[in-house]
């Protein structure tokens, strides 16, 4: 049998190929066809901390792993029972489509209850699915979501039906805790979707990615150094950047998370930071290559970088400038010299610092989230896509998207505990750690990831289409 093939735009599988790999439904106006990775199984109502409702978190899943593998330039997607494919009636429809699925995966989506004995009156379409994956030998990868952030460990059932019972030894090491509560849902989403496409990596069901440490080379020349006044210095930079001045501001939230606490207060000396993201045409210039999905205006932020892609354009740029580079890079590690006079990544501290502009609410412009689309754009306004930047008013330094649009690497580890003991003037952050900040929110979130305080991790090496960066330079 051919490999089947789905269109990412109508969901219309074909199980014999992909013919001449154009989709031939009329309202698709020929979308390409995308390779079937698998399939996705999900009761339809689920238990939420607002009670039975239908479950979206399948589609959100599904709709996200598909962009983030759009970002990354691979190309596949997942059959949903939310969409169609030729077949005259429902259980034939599944069956066909999981047996061809044999040896891809399957994404089982267990919210509270989905294991639970059906009413002899309602079809389990759950444990015939995953009974016919456990018989075509598919990947199952459980991914186990909670009703509450809190909530340590997802509880099987006592007892499982002897058909599906295999799946509680499949891939416990690869399953995820998710959160039903809206506030956060799109972040756990995001995760999955990046855990998802690392498993599919792993297991050769995509292709998988080169690394990015192999390409972590300087291109400036062993023993380089620059001599340059600082006139010179501050001509070049000074048209690139703005001044932040040195100041004193509270860092952190009362009302936020644990990660964001405690409220604590931090000197900062001054700093360059650049006005804008790094735009796609400034990373085409430097970089030679523009990996962003967001493709046709040079002026939308560059995205689908990883934090080692921002690390080797802050030295490459530095070189062209003429300027020391910041980084050392050797063996796929990185090294910072803050005290060079090249481009970085901002600090935590000095993200947070700038963000704020002399402001102490919630936002840059303070306390009403209802004036976020002057100032941002989120889920509300974006159209689910990145704007060019600097199309939405500044803050009160002159610092354009520094919420929304798309979040922007820092240089700083992450651990949920360092405002408990960090430094009282230019914390560094963490001398250590497996994931890196990132900050500000974008256009695929809501307002609460818009706050001056919101801080999540991110592994440094991912790429994803909701993740750009701006650079710092020290002053003078």
């Amino acid at each position: 049998m051919s490999n089947p093939f789905i269109c990412n735009s109508c969901g219309k599988v074909y199980l014999h190929g992909g013919g001449d790999g154009l989709c031939n439904e009329p309202s698709c106006r020929g979308a390409m066809l995308d390779p079937l990775l698998g399939f996705i199984s999900y009761r339809r109502r689920c238990d939420t901390h607002r009670g039975p409702e239908e479950n979206d978190l399948a589609s959100r899943i599904k709709d996200r792993v598909e962009k983030v593998l759009a970002a990354r330039r691979l190309h596949g997607g997942f059959f949903i029972d939310k969409t169609g494919i030729e077949r005259e009636d429902f259980e034939n429809k599944i069956s066909t489509t999981i047996q061809v699925c044999k040896g891809r995966a399957l994404l089982l989506i267990l919210t509270p209850g989905a294991l639970d004995s059906r009413d002899e009156s309602e079809e389990d379409w759950m444990r015939k699915e995953i009974a016919l994956a456990i018989e075509y030998g598919m990947e199952i990868i459980p991914i186990k979501a909670t009703k509450y952030r809190q909530d340590a460990d997802f509880e099987w059932p006592k007892i499982l039906p002897s058909d599906i019972a295999p799946i509680k030894k499949k891939n416990l090491n690869l399953s995820f805790i998710g959160d039903l509560d809206e506030r956060y849902l799109v972040d756990s989403v995001q995760h999955i979707a990046n855990e998802v496409i690392q498993y599919l990596q792993s297991n050769q069901i995509i292709e998988a990615l080169p690394s990015k440490e192999a390409k972590l080379t300087s291109t400036v020349p062993e023993g380089h150094h620059v001599v340059m006044s600082l006139d010179r210095w501050s001509s070049i930079v000074a048209k690139k950047m703005v001044p932040i001045p040195e100041g004193i501001f509270h860092m952190g939230s009362i009302n936020g998370p644990v990660a964001e606490q405690p409220l604590h207060e931090v000197k900062m000396t001054s700093f360059y930071m650049s006005k804008c993201l790094v735009t796609q045409r400034e990373y085409e210039k430097v970089m030679g290559a523009n990996p962003s999905n967001f493709i046709g205006d040079l002026n939308r932020p560059v995205e689908s970088v990883s934090w080692f892609d921002a690390v080797e354009f802050c030295n490459k740029w530095s070189a062209l400038d003429g300027l020391d580079t910041c980084y050392e890079i050797a063996d796929g590690e990185v090294f910072l010299d803050a005290n060079k006079n090249g481009y970085r990544l901002p600090t935590e501290a000095e993200w947070e610092y700038a963000c704020r502009a002399g402001s102490s609410s919630e936002f840059f412009w303070g306390d009403d989230d209802k004036l976020a689309t002057k100032y941002a754009w989120d889920e509300t306004n974006s159209d689910d896509t990145t704007h060019s930047v600097g199309t939405k008013q500044k803050n009160a330094f002159g610092l354009y998207d520094m919420s929304g649009n798309v979040w922007e690497w820092t240089g700083d580890w992450y651990a949920i505990d360092y405002y408990q003991h960090s430094d009282e003037s230019n914390p560094p952050g963490p001398e250590f750690g497996e994931y890196k900040v990132i900050r500000g929110g974008c256009y695929f979130q809501g307002v609460s990831r818009l706050r001056c305080a919101s801080r999540i991790k991110r592994l440094p090496k991912l790429v994803d289409d909701v993740t750009g960066f701006r650079c710092v330079a020290r002053f003078g």
